[in-house]
Parts: structure tokens; C-alpha cells; sequence
């Protein structure tokens, strides 16, 4: 109020001392045009810090999307390299695994055409046992193994030489003399470096994983499995369930109780050759009778 009051006056007597004297009247003039270029002056430096603030704010925006964009870019690159990367792989896992498919199917289907069944055995105690009978779950067998299971039965099951049951899982196995590709075709074939079928020792039967072994991924310990042979019926109660290496024949070792070692491939679903070994042991069962003392009750 005081500084509007000093200017008020201020130009009151400039302007009553320009009526009086032409000198002043310059003087008014000179101080009015000051006035009015200082007012300017002061006008164009406000507009230049404006546009000082205004180029500032761009150059913060250009330079905040500059960064944007370059991290987008190096994201984008990032995920072109991994796929470029991942590509190769999978192209070639998905070759090796359809040229293994093909050539599964091609050795199933050409493998057993020309190959004998199996025989039957006629040494030791273990005779043949009628097999024509003796019918089998394939619902879970590979489509190629059942066609070659077919092949093989144009004329009949031949004789086996034993039956393997699992009356938990209603399994029924015929059993043939030595572990041929027939042979584990058709069920299962008994090694003959091992017990014989009706011995004391370690009894070894294998087969297909994707054939008549298949069903050993449904076995539990405590199941019974029952080995039916011209001698009679042996029942074994499963103890142990593992996988080991292939080069792992210690499985095959005698044992000091009865045992009944069942062997297949693992795992069970697999494109190409499987790489381990998966074994089902049981052991006899000593509260039912041995074939021994089953034969000596069937002649009393």
C-alpha cells in the first residue's frame, strides 16, 4: 500500500512539474519509456524461463521414452536369443524322438517274423505245462506289441512251461523256456542261468515293458503272485520294488529264501530304448506248501 501510495504521488508531480517546465515534461516522457521497456524486459525474460522450463520438461520426457524404448528393445532381444537357442533343441529332440518311434516300430514289426516260437522245455523238472488256455490281458500293451503277439499265434499259443498270475491285478503270463524276443512276445521267458522253475533259489522271469510286464507298474508290496508249474502252484508275496542299471546283475545273484525276480524295462512309457531296469522280488510264501511237499500231498 505504501509503495502504490509513493508511486501514486510519484507520477502526480512529474506530472504537475511537466505543465510548469518543458524539461520536466521531457524528463516524464524518458521515465515513462524506461518504465515501459524495463516492464518488457522484464515480460521477455518471464517468457524465456518459461521456454527454458518447457525445453527442460521436453528434454526429461524425451530422454524418460529414450530409456522406455532401449529397455523394450533389450527385453524384444532377449527373448528373439532364447528362442533362437530353444529352437535347435527342440527340433532336435523332437527328430530324435520320432526317428526312435519309426524305428521301434520298424524292429517290432520285422524282428519276430521269422523267429521260431519258443520251445518247450524237456529237461529238469519243469515240463510243459498246457498253454492253449491261457489267456491274456492286453489291454494296456502297446499297439505294435499286440500285432506281433499275433504274428506269433497264427496257429495257437504253443505249450508253456509254467503260468504266472497276479490274482490282485487278474494277470494272467504264460511262461517260456529262456528269455527270447518270442518268448517275451508272447509272455514271459524264464532265464535259464537261474533257479529252475521249481528249485530253491532265485527264479528269474523277464518280459516287455510294453507287453505282458507292463502291468508290473500296478504291483504293490505284499501282493501275491502265484507260479503255476506240472509240479504245482507256488505262491510268492512281493518284498522289494526297484530300479537299477541295465549293467546291474547282481539281481540275478542266488538267493538264500526262494525268490521270484521279475524284470522289465523302465519306465514303462518311453520312446526308444529304455534306459533302466525295473525288478519286482517276491518270496516264497513258507505258510503254504513247496512243490516238494505239494506233490508228495497230491499222492497220498
Amino acid at each position: 500500500m505504501t509503495q502504490w501510495v509513493k508511486q501514486r504521488y510519484s507520477k502526480n508531480a512529474i506530472a504537475i512539474a511537466a505543465t510548469v517546465c518543458p524539461a520536466a515534461k521531457v524528463a516524464s516522457q524518458t521515465a515513462n519509456r524506461f518504465t515501459v521497456h524495463r516492464v518488457a524486459g522484464m515480460a521477455r525474460v518471464v517468457r524465456t524461463k518459461n521456454v527454458t522450463a518447457l525445453t527442460k520438461s521436453s528434454v526429461v520426457c524425451n530422454n524418460q521414452n529414450d530409456s522406455q524404448r532401449r529397455s523394450r528393445a533389450l527385453e524384444y532381444m532377449c527373448w528373439a536369443l532364447a528362442l533362437l537357442c530353444f529352437l535347435p533343441l527342440a527340433t532336435a529332440v523332437g527328430s530324435r524322438m520320432l526317428y526312435a518311434s519309426a524305428a521301434e516300430q520298424m524292429q517290432l514289426a520285422h524282428s519276430e517274423v521269422n523267429e521260431p516260437a519258443p520251445e518247450i522245455a524237456r529237461s529238469g523238472v519243469a515240463t510243459a505245462v498246457a498253454g492253449t488256455d491261457v489267456k491274456q490281458d492286453q489291454s494296456l500293451w502297446a499297439r505294435t506289441r499286440r500285432a506281433a503277439f499275433a504274428r506269433l499265434t497264427v496257429n495257437g499259443l504253443p505249450a508253456t512251461v509254467a503260468v504266472l498270475r497276479i490274482p490282485q491285478l487278474q494277470a494272467t503270463i504264460p511262461v517260456f523256456n529262456g528269455a527270447t524276443e518270442a518268448a517275451m512276445t508272447l509272455g514271459a521267458g524264464h532265464l535259464s542261468d537261474t533257479t529252475a522253475l521249481t528249485g530253491e533259489g532265485n527264479i528269474a522271469l523277464s518280459s516287455h515293458r510294453d507287453g505282458a510286464f507292463r502291468i508290473l507298474k500296478d504291483v504293490s508290496k505284499g501282493d501275491a503272485l502265484t507260479l503255476t508249474t506240472d509240479a504245482g502252484v507256488r505262491t510268492f508275496i512281493v518284498k522289494k520294488l526297484f530300479i537299477v542299471e541295465p549293467s546291474e546283475v547282481s539281481v540275478l545273484a542266488p538267493t538264500p529264501t526262494t525268490t521270484l525276480t521279475l524284470i522289465t524295462c523302465h519306465p514303462f512309457y518311453f520312446v526308444g530304448n529304455a534306459p533302466r531296469r525295473y525288478i519286482v522280488q517276491a518270496e516264497l510264501d513258507d505258510k503254504l506248501p513247496t512243490a516238494t511237499e505239494h506233490r508228495h500231498q497230491l499222492s497220498l
